[in-house]
């Protein structure tokens, strides 16, 4: 219970400070440079809690990410872990594992333009060449 109210404490901030200051576009740019800052400054948890910001921000506005991406999945340990799905602009779409933040396991990749492309990665590392298949 206390972690919805949080969650809808959060996201209620994140409306008001974009809807008198800014659009949630640039309230996005505005974290993620923020984030990138604590990352380099050695504050893993603080730039964690600004993506979360940033996610809240994406359901609630339909805000991509400045490159175009949509990312969705979970976190363990502040590192990316299991299913994750990430739409991207050009309007391909790549599901797979992450196992310790790292690409790991079978990955589907459906091309925009149909085609269908399967890979696997240990440890984010392609082990060969994608098989590739027209849907």
């Amino acid at each position: 219970m206390q972690r919805a109210i949080a969650v809808v404490s959060v996201l209620l901030s994140c409306f008001a400070v974009a809807a008198a200051q800014s659009s949630p576009e640039i309230l996005v740019e505005r974290h993620l440079l923020r984030a990138d800052r604590l990352m380099e400054s050695g504050d893993p948890k603080g730039a964690l809690e600004l993506m979360k910001k940033i996610m809240l921000l994406q359901m609630a506005f339909g805000v991509t990410l400045p490159d175009g991406k949509v990312e969705e999945g979970s976190y363990a340990d502040w590192k990316r872990q299991g299913r994750w799905v990430i739409r991207n602009a050009n309007g391909d779409v790549e599901e797979g594992p992450y196992v310790n933040g790292k690409k790991h396991g079978q990955w589907i990749i459906r091309k925009a333009n149909g085609e269908v492309e399967h890979m696997t990665f240990e440890n984010d590392e392609s082990l060969g060449k994608p098989s590739r298949s027209r849907n």
